[in-house]
């Protein structure tokens, strides 16, 4: 089934969050991890993953008090298309009760085993139909969705908590609000999370317009106890492999590329939703330092191609100069000689 053709099929009558009543029509599935082997919640094993039409995400680890919400997925990300036989759940208006419909236009041909657009069953039988039982077996003809997009993980250690968020660049077809079908709203009641924040509207999948480097965009962290996190880069889907992504801690200022490496730090508990922003330019870049302003002029001269830096202050000794792009992208360094 293609989900997102249920999804707008179904634009009037199904939305997500029951605590601010944000519009966002995600549907939702409930996978019992193949490293379960009991009933009892308390040790119980499983995850919620979601998708809308900007994309899906992993489960989390939610470790709320009744499921233990340990182990991970074994299972691909949640696609377009739905295979036969795989449950799902999506959550109506509160306001009024409308009727949620399945039409033939929402079926597609896209066998589960096409990891592009669909996925395995996320509770499988043992005894499937093998191929010889179908008469037609490829695939439905399908254009790819081109749209940027950048997958973060948060992982909370000494909780045993992972979340994954989606950030989406879906040019022209959205804008930078809440909207139908392409916003998902996080809907986990865990006490240690972490989200994309669209004013109040926490997010598990953000959707954007058109990609913005210069633009930030608010991270939310909720920890019930002091710990260590991190923020992992997860994955990019059609994302221009030059960009940066960093981490901004809007306490200290300071950008940590999440490219290269983990960033981690300590955090005591409470709740931060104006501590952290993911953005894609290193602003620190271009602050100048008022005691140092005019104490060093730097400038190029193109007919030998070379880079003259003038110390003006006595007290101020330069020993390095590196070269970055306008993307903040470290070019080369040099050293500095007398």
């Amino acid at each position: 089934m293609d989900a997102n053709k249920f999804i707008n099929d179904n634009i009037g009558s199904v939305e997500t969050s029951i605590t601010n009543g944000a519009k966002d029509q995600a549907i939702y599935f409930w996978e019992h991890y193949s490293t379960n082997n009991t009933h009892n919640l308390g040790v119980y094993q499983d995850g919620c993953k979601v998708y809308n039409k900007a994309g899906g995400v992993k489960p989390s680890a939610t470790r709320v008090d009744f499921i233990s919400g340990s182990r991970s997925s074994s299972k691909l990300l949640p696609k377009r298309y739905i295979p036969v036989g795989q449950g799902f759940f999506v959550i109506g208006k509160i306001e009024s009760a409308r009727t949620v419909t399945f039409y033939n236009r929402q079926r597609k041909f896209i066998k589960e085993d096409n990891a592009s657009l669909s996925q395995t069953v996320y509770r499988i039988h043992s005894i499937v139909k093998d191929s010889n039982h179908w008469t037609d077996k490829s695939d439905a003809k399908i254009a790819n969705d081109t749209y940027d997009g950048v997958r973060l993980r948060f992982n909370f250690y000494d909780q045993n908590f992972i979340r994954q968020v989606l950030s989406a660049f879906m040019d022209e077809k959205e804008n930078n609000e809440m909207n139908d079908g392409s916003d998902a709203c996080n809907i986990d009641d865990s006490p240690n999370n972490m989200h994309l924040l669209n004013g109040e509207n926490e997010r598990t999948i953000q959707r954007e317009d058109y990609f913005d480097i210069e633009a930030s965009y608010a991270i939310g962290v909720q920890s019930n106890t002091k710990g260590k996190i991190s923020f992992v880069l997860d994955g990019l889907e059609n994302f221009d492999e030059s960009h940066n992504i960093f981490i901004h801690d809007n306490e200290t200022n300071t950008y940590s590329r999440i490219k290269e490496q983990v960033y981690e730090i300590e955090l005591p508990q409470g709740t931060f939703n104006e501590h952290f922003s993911l953005r894609f330019t290193d602003k620190s870049l271009a602050t100048k330092d008022q005691m140092y302003d005019n104490a060093t002029t730097v400038f190029f001269l193109r007919s030998n191609n070379v880079i003259y830096i003038k110390n003006n202050a006595n007290n101020n000794n330069v020993l390095t100069a590196s070269l970055y792009n306008i993307q903040g992208k470290l070019i080369s360094t040099w050293d500095v000689k007398e």
